[in-house]
């Protein structure tokens, strides 16, 4: 699954904030449903939401 994050080389850029909090999110959401934590998904989709509305 990681692999699907991972971009070639060359195209590496300083992220913008909204870029990592995205990566952030999906590996959050992947870790939240592999641990199977419903509370932990929520808490960091409102931290998605606060990084949507900066």
């Amino acid at each position: 699954m990681a692999a699907a994050i991972i971009t070639p080389a060359s195209s590496w850029e300083p992220a913008s904030g909204l870029e990592r909090m995205q990566l952030v999110r999906k590996v959050e959401q992947l870790d939240s449903v592999r641990e199977n934590m419903p509370s932990k998904l929520l808490a960091w989709e409102n931290v998605g939401q606060a990084g949507r509305e900066m």
